[in-house]
């Protein structure tokens, strides 16, 4: 995973006890990535899945709610391999809130499992300031 910008930080000292993964073509693609140890252990605090428990395979597979950060429901699909039984993990509809490159946190929020783009946060953030600045008075008009 690529190290953090400071925005990006900022952005996750604000999401109480999130683990972060970065969005790469493969999380957007059609094959399910890697379970990171983070993600696993947040559907495990949640009590929605534990990959140890789980079978092999994808007629093993669990699917788990989650939410976006902007309230809209979807679900993961949980599994692990048939073969080496790594862990796996889809998240629906991650392509609509995220990009490669993009640094996701997850969290459990009031008893829900919650996807936040952090980048995309920080970079609204970075938004509104220029806007906020570009909307002063220009400098002769502040002394006269």
């Amino acid at each position: 995973m690529r190290k953090l910008t400071k925005s990006e930080r900022l952005e996750l000292e604000k999401t109480s006890g999130a683990h972060t993964f970065e969005v790469t073509k493969t999380w957007l693609g059609n094959a399910c990535p890697d379970a990171t140890k983070g993600i696993r252990a947040v559907l495990s605090e949640a009590g929605l899945v534990d990959y140890k428990e789980l079978g092999n395979g994808t007629e093993n597979r669990v699917f788990v709610p989650i939410a976006y950060e902007n309230g809209e429901e979807a679900e993961a699909s949980c599994y692990r391999t048939k073969t080496r039984g790594d862990n796996r993990i889809n998240f629906k509809n991650l392509k609509d809130y995220a990009q490669a490159g993009d640094i996701m946190a997850i969290s459990l929020v009031r008893g829900k499992v919650v996807l936040t783009n952090l980048s995309r946060r920080a970079a609204g953030a970075v938004i509104a300031v220029v806007f906020a600045v570009g909307s002063l008075p220009s400098v002769p008009a502040l002394f006269s």
